[in-house]
């Protein structure tokens, strides 16, 4: 089977060519495969497979075995994969139940823009909730350093937390360290987005410029993340009264800054698709043979 190794703003994957081969995806394969001592080691794990009326498919699996509805930077290592075996402008993937679309995204043909589709604003209910797991979720809206919540269907589902910009960019960080963000994360089967802006940084540094660290379900704080990044600009653009923000009157192209770099994301308003452009990515390279 075909095999190799590419990554987005640090954010790596193994990339399984399936079209002809296959092995059994179950959790055991999938871990062995992420592990970084013993296996090729990775976030995610991505499988490439043909799709009726697509370019391709894709299956994204998360390096403790499970698998997730939708992944940005995959999709755009995927699609830089397609655009270059096939000499097309635009090209399609089906991952779950999730269309992406892709094509360059620079003159340069090192950058990938990725049509995400839309996001869905979700609502949390009790039933999400056992009595003693309320607890645990109101503990962390009690914390002073939140501004407020945003749920976010972007494939995978976000919990999207607004820090205020009173503390410093640290204090992001420091919120992900918390066990309180690991608990709500296995509370909820939900990857944690927290943001906060940048406008009072540096003169040169854009209004419209957020910090972004995510905790993905299933893989633990990545270096960056396509669909946190998407799920933190929906919590900003699909929000009419954009209520504790700075931002300029009529943007639609915001900036994200994540540990392993920055990327843009461009949205015209509410119920609108979602595009998200990247740095460089980075192909290791390829292997005839594995397993």
């Amino acid at each position: 089977m075909l095999v190799r190794k590419m990554h987005v703003l640090g954010n790596d994957f193994v990339v399984f060519d399936a079209r002809k081969d296959t092995l059994p995806w179950n959790p055991d394969t999938v871990r062995a495969i992420a592990d970084r001592r013993r296996g090729l080691g990775c976030d995610q794990v991505l499988v490439r497979y043909e799709a009726p009326n697509r370019h391709a498919g894709m299956s994204v699996y998360n390096s403790d075995g499970t698998e997730a509805k939708a992944c940005g930077n995959g999709a755009a290592c995927i699609a830089k994969l397609l655009l270059e075996e096939t000499g097309l402008d635009n090209v399609s993937i089906q991952c779950h139940n999730r269309l992406i679309s892709g094509h360059y995204g620079g003159a340069a043909h090192d950058q990938i823009t990725l049509d995400m589709g839309t996001a869905r604003l979700g609502t949390l209910t009790p039933q999400h909730f056992t009595s003693d797991d309320f607890g645990v979720f109101a503990s962390l809206t009690q914390l002073r350093l939140v501004h407020r919540f945003s749920f976010i269907e972007m494939g995978n589902s976000h919990l999207v937390i607004l820090v205020q910009t009173s503390f410093s960019r640290n204090a992001v960080s420091d919120l992900m360290e918390t066990s309180i963000i690991k608990q709500v994360s296995e509370l909820l089967d939900i990857n944690i987005v927290a943001m906060m802006q940048h406008w009072k940084t540096a003169p040169n540094t854009p209004i419209d410029n957020f910090y972004v660290e995510v905790l993905e379900r299933g893989s633990g704080r990545t270096p960056s993340c396509g669909t946190g990044a998407c799920a933190a600009v929906a919590s900003v653009c699909y929000d009419t009264e954009r209520a504790g923000l700075n931002i300029s009157p009529g943007a639609t192209r915001f900036h994200i800054t994540q540990p392993g770099g920055i990327s843009t994301v461009d949205c015209e308003g509410k119920n609108d698709s979602l595009y998200i452009t990247g740095q460089k990515i980075i192909d290791w390279g390829l292997a005839d043979k594995f397993y």
